[in-house]
C-alpha cells in the first residue's frame, strides 16, 4: 500500500530515512547545488545529523515527491522558516535532473500552494531564485509569485556575483490566479 498523498501522477509524503540517499545525491548534483545559496556538498554523516534535527523541527519540513505509479523519487520540496504566528514560510523544490522539464514542478507547487493556503491557513509563501535561473523565475511568475526584493550580488558562481531575487505569493494572489486559471490549482 502506498503511503502518502496521491495527487494525480504524484505521491507526496514527509521525507523519511529511506529517502536520504536520494535527497543527498540530488542535493550534491552540481545542476541542483549550483542553484542553491549554499554550495557545500553533504556527506552521509552530515545528512544523518541534519535528518535528526529536521525530523523534530517546528520551523522546517521536507517532503519527498515520487511518481505515483512506480514510486520512483522525483524531487524534494522544502519548507523553511515556518512562522505560525504570521502564517508564512519559505519554500523551494529540487527535482532530479532526469525528471526535469516534464511538468512536475508546476504540479508540485500547485499541490503545496493549495495545501498551505487552503488547508493550513497560511497568508504568504516566499522563495529565493538566482537571477540566472530563467526557468525558475518564469515558473514562479506563472503560478502567481511576484518579485518582492533583490539581494544584489549575493551569490558567487562561476567567477562572478549574481543577484538573488526574492519572490512571494499571498493568499489573495493565489485566489486571483485560481480564478483566472481554475485548472492550475
Amino acid at each position: 500500500m502506498k503511503q502518502g498523498n496521491l495527487v494525480g501522477r504524484l505521491l507526496i509524503r514527509i521525507l523519511e530515512h529511506r529517502d536520504l540517499d536520494f535527497a543527498r545525491m540530488l542535493h550534491n548534483d552540481d545542476s541542483t547545488l549550483l542553484q542553491l545559496t549554499d554550495v557545500e556538498h553533504v556527506t552521509e554523516l552530515q545528512q544523518e545529523q541534519w535528518f535528526k534535527s529536521i525530523s523534530t523541527s517546528k520551523k522546517c519540513k521536507r517532503y519527498t515527491v515520487l511518481d505515483a505509479e512506480t514510486e520512483r523519487p522525483i524531487g524534494v520540496f522544502r519548507v523553511d522558516m515556518i512562522d505560525l504566528i504570521n502564517k508564512s514560510c519559505c519554500v523551494g523544490l529540487d527535482i532530479a535532473p532526469d525528471m526535469r522539464c516534464k511538468g512536475y514542478a508546476r504540479e508540485i507547487y500547485s499541490y503545496f500552494l493549495n495545501y498551505y493556503f487552503l488547508h493550513c491557513g497560511f497568508n504568504r509563501l516566499y522563495l529565493a531564485v538566482l537571477e540566472t535561473n530563467d526557468v525558475g523565475k518564469n515558473l514562479y511568475a506563472s503560478i502567481g509569485f511576484k518579485e518582492e526584493g533583490l539581494f544584489r550580488e549575493a551569490v558567487y558562481r562561476n567567477g562572478q556575483y549574481s543577484d538573488l531575487i526574492w519572490m512571494g505569493i499571498l493568499r489573495r494572489d493565489f485566489d486571483e490566479t485560481r480564478k483566472h486559471n481554475p485548472n492550475e490549482t
